[in-house]
């Protein structure tokens, strides 16, 4: 019993230490790499704006440049009233 014993808590012991000593997960560790620039190159990417010019247009190329001038400024007083008047 006390050899049964012995051995289980040796194997338990080795099984806990190898996975500790073992070396890092080089595989993991380039995909997190490829996945941060990616993050990245998404965040300096320029947004995609429709472009309608139809009768019904939902919007023209003004409002997409006041769209893209809204999203570089920083958060707070636009200075205009939303419609590009000052306000």
């Amino acid at each position: 019993m006390k050899n049964v014993l012995t051995a289980v808590i040796g194997a338990l012991g080795l099984g806990l230490v190898v996975p500790a000593a073992a070396g890092p997960d080089f595989q993991l560790i380039e995909h997190a790499r490829k996945a941060k620039l990616e993050s990245q190159e998404r965040a300096t990417r320029k947004p995609a704006l429709l472009l309608d010019h139809g009768p019904r247009a939902q919007t023209t190329p003004w409002l997409n440049k006041q769209r893209v001038q809204a999203q570089t400024r920083p958060a707070g007083g636009t200075g205009t009233d939303g419609r590009g008047k000052p306000s």
